[in-house]
């Protein structure tokens, strides 16, 4: 698969009308130019720049700065670039195959990385860790584990642990009653991470 880049793309606002263009349509349409060129997005698509059979694709920046196809298509119909960047992809499907996938299943959503000028896979988004999770949360995850018997035990074992656990309508994770159970069960932080997005995920 080849891929051609062709730039950035923002909207803006003729000072005349563009020549050939309908008079009552002019007040409230979508102008688009190329970042660099300057050259109208409509403009660009009668002067045949795409090609008729190819893949085009829209790709909108995210806020970590990677750019992620959100229409992929043949028809440049269905283009509209305005803050986007346009790609064009060549041999990516064998459209003489019936079966051949649709170019939105196939592309959308991959990332397009400028510097190698490739698609590939967008990274997964970060987990998040939630602040606090519940004791109900916390006790569906270790009845899960099989581990909530001994996680009642050390609890008990030490009156003001329990006195805490009692009291307290939410747990964060740098509470007591919480490094008490990681040291008795001997959890890791990646293990203490998945415990409480499970137990928040019970909960939620």
């Amino acid at each position: 698969m080849n891929v051609f880049d062709h730039g950035t793309w923002s909207r803006y606002q003729p000072d005349t009308m563009p020549d050939g263009f309908p008079a009552g349509l002019f007040v409230g349409a979508i102008f688009i130019r190329n970042d660099v060129s300057g050259v109208d997005w409509y403009d660009y698509l009668r002067g045949g720049s795409l090609d008729a059979v190819s893949v085009k694709a829209v790709c909108r920046q995210m806020s970590g700065g990677h750019w992620i196809v959100s229409v992929a298509t043949v028809e440049q119909s269905r283009l509209l670039p305005d803050g986007c960047r346009v790609v064009e992809l060549f041999d990516a499907i064998d459209f003489t195959d019936p079966n051949a996938p649709d170019p939105q299943s196939l592309f959308g959503g991959k990332m397009y990385d400028p510097s190698t000028n490739t698609l590939v896979d967008a990274p997964a988004p970060p987990v998040m860790i939630p602040d606090s999770v519940t004791k109900l949360g916390l006790k569906r995850t270790f009845d899960e584990l099989g581990q909530w018997g001994t996680v009642k035990a050390a609890i008990a074992a030490d009156p003001k642990t329990q006195e805490e656990w009692d009291l307290a309508t939410s747990i964060k994770r740098t509470d007591p009653v919480v490094q008490g159970v990681i040291a008795v069960l001997n959890l890791t932080s990646d293990q203490v991470d998945q415990l409480i997005i499970r137990a928040h995920a019970l909960t939620a």
